[in-house]
């Protein structure tokens, strides 16, 4: 599921944390939102991909965000993931 996407996804969205512009990209595996899923944020004036990864009630950050921005991803993952049932 992680490496096609392919799973349950809302719609992409542009946005700014810590100043920068992003893209958010939200997904999960088919079938199981509730025990994995992720969110990424891609910019390409910086050329970089940060996320989060939520498999089995374990997180794991992607591309060393500094502090700010691995705050936002978590608040992005909760507000996915966590606000309503998908």
């Amino acid at each position: 599921w992680l490496a096609k996407l392919d799973g349950p996804s809302p719609q992409n969205k542009r946005l700014k944390v810590a100043g920068a512009d992003y893209f958010l990209v939200s997904a999960c595996k088919n079938r199981d939102c509730e025990n994995q899923s992720t969110v990424l944020l891609y910019s390409q004036a910086q050329d970089v991909v940060y996320g989060k990864v939520y498999q089995r009630g374990k997180s794991t950050l992607i591309g060393s965000p500094a502090p700010a921005v691995a705050a936002e991803l978590e608040q992005l993952w909760k507000s996915e993931w966590r606000s309503q049932p998908k």
